[in-house]
């Protein structure tokens, strides 16, 4: 794709989508309407789940940026993977309907979380596996090794 075609496709950007491309997708993949009906108020409320999705993406464990700021507009995007926001909005979107399709999209939402933070604490050593570590020394300071409190890695 050159350059001038990716201008003249304002939803395609470097890395990130804007939300109202990924509310769309949400949508479509969600089934149960057409994603080319999607009004203003549905938006405001994609707005508001993305907003969530940041809350959700600053309070894990693994998450090291302090940095994402709140969705104010449906054109803006976020540093957050496109996977990692579009399972997220699926998810929340489910929980809102209060749909049976939550059993799929929780799960999927925070398995994309868990692998994207995991990959970005981890960087180089991304192929670490991801186990249970104590991270304050466990209850047996025999049988158990002090580790990072960022990356559980023993030190």
């Amino acid at each position: 794709m050159t350059a001038r075609e990716i201008s003249l496709s304002p939803h395609i950007r470097d890395v990130n989508s804007p939300l109202n491309e990924l509310a769309i997708r949400a949508l479509r993949r969600y089934g149960e309407f057409s994603a080319g009906t999607i009004d203003d108020q549905t938006m405001l409320m994609f707005i508001e789940l993305a907003n969530e999705i940041i809350d959700i993406v600053q309070a894990h464990p693994y998450s090291t940026d302090d940095s994402l700021v709140y969705y104010i507009s449906q054109t803006e995007a976020r540093p957050i993977p496109d996977a990692v926001l579009l399972a997220g909005l699926l998810f929340l979107y489910a929980r809102q309907q209060m749909s049976a399709k939550i059993q799929i999209y929780e799960p999927a939402f925070y398995r994309a979380l868990n692998s994207h933070l995991w990959l970005h604490l981890n960087g180089a050593n991304a192929s670490t596996k991801i186990r249970m570590r104590p991270v304050d020394g466990g209850t047996n300071p025999k049988t158990s090794t002090p580790t990072n409190v960022n990356t559980g890695m023993p030190e």
